[in-house]
């Protein structure tokens, strides 16, 4: 890290430092004649006073003249001018102030027709506040890049945590993740990573669950086909092989269903696809039930309803919602004897809908498994699933930030309900 930015550092630091001196040297390039212009102005009074103390002087006293006008900075002497261009030689013979070095502000003017010349400069008024200009700003970049060094490191130390964490990561452990401690975290990288990484290990474990699952339940549907496919080769009468055919049709379409349950399982629990766009109604779920199919092999059981309040401030995936009050009517339904009852009770902060049916109930010691995929009742003489219908449901009402709680009916059967209370 510090390799990296080390030499950014010393650019912006070389750069801080020639600034002044570039600068100037620029503008003395580009615009000499401005520069020019302005050192006439600046030393025209100076000149004409000298001038004319000169010219009231015995020439044998402009020496003692000349060392009390001049100083350090500006020095003052009489000289005879060489190397001019036509154009200073020009205003210089006219008695004009003429500026010969722009970068040294050196200025002559002419005081007797003999040629001697009136000079004032090099001027250096300002050499000693540059200097120190320069150490200051020395000093200023040292505690800067002292604290650039701090920074680097602390940056260098978070950036070498979240590769740890990446490279732990990738090597298989998806439990790892970066530390949101101050001292450790990038800024919100850290977090971002995190939620990364939780989805990531939610959709390899799903599927890897879904992959077992499958490859389980696979075994029985695929045991009978064969079994059947044997017994129809065998020499048999039109009637038993017809019932072969019928069984291996119907083994045909449980595999059918299991494979249409792990697409929507996968589907829908690997990725997060929630996309709420809009408000849970009364109106949303009268036309979801006026819209809801059983399934075929699920006998004609009348579906009742009861609801209060029209609207909620809740918004939904109506898509994903739906769904999921599909696999939990097609649960009732499977096991109802003679009717399910649908009910809701909505306001601006509060949901229940439930979902009841006058079955045999929900045996106490599986009441926490039934929302675990691919789990089936044991001895359940019922319609057949493959435990994934309400595992969708909880994931997509979970999504929605609601709760899903399954309970017997004081009254008989199972209830399944959705709730939720905003409290803010």
């Amino acid at each position: 890290m510090f390799k990296l930015f080390f030499p950014i550092y010393l650019c912006i630091f070389s750069t801080w430092l020639s600034s002044g001196l570039l600068l100037k040297e620029a503008v003395i390039t580009l615009f000499p004649e401005s520069v020019a212009s302005d050192i006439r102005h600046d030393f025209s009074g100076g000149m004409a006073m000298a001038e004319q103390l000169l010219l009231q002087t015995p020439e044998a006293d402009w020496g003692s003249l000349l060392n009390t006008i001049s100083s350090p900075n500006i020095p003052v002497k009489i000289v005879t001018p060489q190397a001019l261009t036509a154009s200073q030689k020009m205003a210089w013979l006219n008695g004009e102030l003429v500026v010969t070095d722009v970068e040294h502000a050196i200025i002559i003017k002419r005081l007797l027709s003999d040629g001697r010349t009136l000079q004032f400069g090099p001027v250096s008024t300002h050499q000693t506040l540059v200097i120190h200009q320069y150490i200051s700003a020395i000093g200023l970049t040292g505690l800067f890049a002292v604290g650039v060094v701090i920074w680097t490191w602390s940056l260098q130390r978070k950036l070498q945590h979240l590769k740890q964490a990446l490279e732990t990561f990738s090597s298989g452990k998806l439990s790892a993740r970066a530390s949101t401690k101050d001292g450790l975290r990038l800024g919100t990288l850290n977090a971002h990573f995190n939620t990364m990484a939780s989805r990531l290990e939610d959709a390899i474990t799903t599927n890897q669950r879904l992959a077992i699952g499958v490859s389980h339940e696979l075994r029985a549907p695929l045991a009978r086909i064969q079994f059947e496919l044997e017994h129809a080769r065998q020499p048999v009468t039109d009637s038993d092989c017809s019932q072969s055919l019928i069984s291996i049709e119907d083994d045909f379409n449980e595999l059918e269903a299991l494979v249409d349950e792990s697409l929507l399982y996968a589907k829908h629990m690997t990725y997060d696809t929630h996309e709420p766009t809009e408000f849970l109604t009364s109106t949303f779920l009268h036309q979801w039930l006026d819209n809801f199919k059983p399934l075929p092999q699920v006998r004609t059981i009348p579906i009742l309803r009861q609801s209060s309040g029209l609207e909620t401030e809740f918004l939904i995936d109506g898509h994903l919602l739906a769904r999921a009050l599909d696999n939990l009517l097609h649960n009732a339904l499977r096991h109802a004897h003679s009717y399910v009852e649908v009910s809701w009770s909505l306001s601006s902060a509060h949901l229940s809908i439930s979902v009841r049916d006058d079955g045999p109930g929900i045996a106490k010691p599986i009441q926490e498994q039934i929302f675990q995929p691919f789990f089936r009742a044991p001895k359940s003489g019922l319609q057949p699933g493959y435990g994934l219908g309400l595992y969708i449901a909880q994931g997509i009402i979970e999504r929605h930030g609601w709760q899903i709680e399954a309970n017997n009916h004081q009254h008989g059967g199972a209830v399944f309900t959705i709730g939720f209370t905003n409290t803010m």
